[in-house]
């Protein structure tokens, strides 16, 4: 998740998912990164999660620094309490909305060829 503004406010978020298990990725200060817990959590339901408002907006409301230059204080997400569904009921959420998701990027590109093609 973006850590500075305006990219938070503008939804910058991403979630890496082309790691070997024993690969490192690198990063830098600018994002927080969020990790699932095996057992606990499903990576793609936390993709979803961050992307929430119930992530977010505390996140947003926490930034301090100078205009235009304001980043997250990232304790505030360290100590966000989120009262989670099971991890089955979590993976269930996760699938519908990736279906939605897909559904979204497929009638984008479909616009796009149109446009392409009236141009």
């Amino acid at each position: 998740m973006a850590r500075i503004t305006p990219c938070l406010e503008n939804g910058k978020t991403s979630q890496v998912s082309i790691l070997d298990d024993n690969e490192i990725g690198f990063g830098s200060t600018e994002y927080i990164v969020f990790r699932a817990k095996e057992g606990i959590s499903d990576c793609n339901f936390l993709y979803y999660l961050v992307c929430s408002d119930i992530v977010r907006d505390p996140a947003i409301k926490s930034m301090v620094g100078s205009s235009g230059r304001q980043r997250v204080q990232t304790d505030v997400i360290q100590n966000l309490e989120i009262d989670l569904p099971s991890l089955e009921i979590q993976k269930q959420i996760a699938s519908i909305l990736s279906v939605i998701d897909d559904k979204i990027e497929q009638n984008n590109q479909i616009n796009e060829n149109l446009r392409l093609q009236a141009a």
